[in-house]
């Protein structure tokens, strides 16, 4: 019998000021929902879960009708709910964020 081979500890770092923790590799989903089937995505978020990473990145712009968000959380139903994380900023605080960002970005040129 083979003895079963650990995969190697994925390093974690905070993210923002509030004490959220990621791992520093992520897995970018741009193109799960889109090359992938449903059950296949789904396969490849819970793989990647299972060796460490814990940071699924998506966003608007991946596509029409949000479907790798979709996707992300079909998965992540699927993990143990403690060990699963989700951040979701207010709009306002988003856009008062982004504002000032171009403010310093305008101003420091």
């Amino acid at each position: 019998m083979e003895a079963e081979t650990q995969a190697p500890e994925v390093p974690r770092v905070k993210l923002g000021y509030q004490g959220f923790e990621v791992s520093r590799l992520g897995l970018e989903c741009l193109q799960l929902a889109g090359l992938l089937s449903d059950e296949e995505g789904i396969a490849v978020i819970k793989q990647a879960f299972d060796h460490g990473i814990t940071f699924f990145d998506t966003a608007d712009r991946y596509g029409p009708h949000k479907k790798n968000e979709i996707l992300i959380g079909k998965a992540l139903k699927q993990l143990p709910g403690e060990k699963v994380q989700a951040r979701n900023e207010k709009a306002e605080r988003v856009r008062a964020s982004c504002e000032a960002i171009l403010d310093r970005l305008v101003w420091s040129t």
